[in-house]
């Protein structure tokens, strides 16, 4: 949908990990956007996957340092960072991707090739398939 409504220069390339935690995505975006430049964009959408080992500091650290990792190694071109989208059952868990959203979001401002699109914003209890972790098709040509 993105590539049709760029101009025809503009080539998008979608890479998609089903079930892939945020390590695994910053490992593997590392090699997907070596070839990439400042005319480029890449955009980043981590899941809740990691979400529940997350009760203690030493785990939420994790996560961050991912995000910063993908930060660190998309400088040669431009980056859009998703936060993470809340469960739709356990708000234990979502005060924990708060907070750590809010993490990412203040890291990013170290970074001016950086831009968060708070998907939480854009995205509500409806748009979430009966599971309450995954996107309905609807939500996902949103965001």
């Amino acid at each position: 949908m993105l590539g049709r409504t760029l101009n025809e220069a503009t080539t998008v390339l979608g890479i998609v990990k089903p079930g892939a935690g945020i390590d695994i995505l910053a490992q593997s975006l590392q090699d997907e956007v070596k070839n990439l430049g400042k005319t480029d964009t890449v955009i980043v959408m981590a899941g809740s996957n990691n979400m529940s080992n997350c009760y203690d500091s030493d785990e939420i650290h994790k996560v961050v340092d991912h995000f910063r990792f993908i930060m660190d190694h998309t400088r040669h071109t431009n980056a859009i960072i998703n936060t993470i989208p809340f469960t739709c059952f356990d708000t234990g868990i979502n005060k924990i991707i708060e907070h750590i959203n809010y993490k990412i979001f203040n890291l990013s401002k170290q970074y001016d090739h950086v831009n968060v699109l708070c998907i939480n914003n854009i995205i509500y209890l409806e748009d979430y398939i009966r599971d309450g972790f995954h996107l309905k098709t609807k939500a996902k040509k949103l965001v």
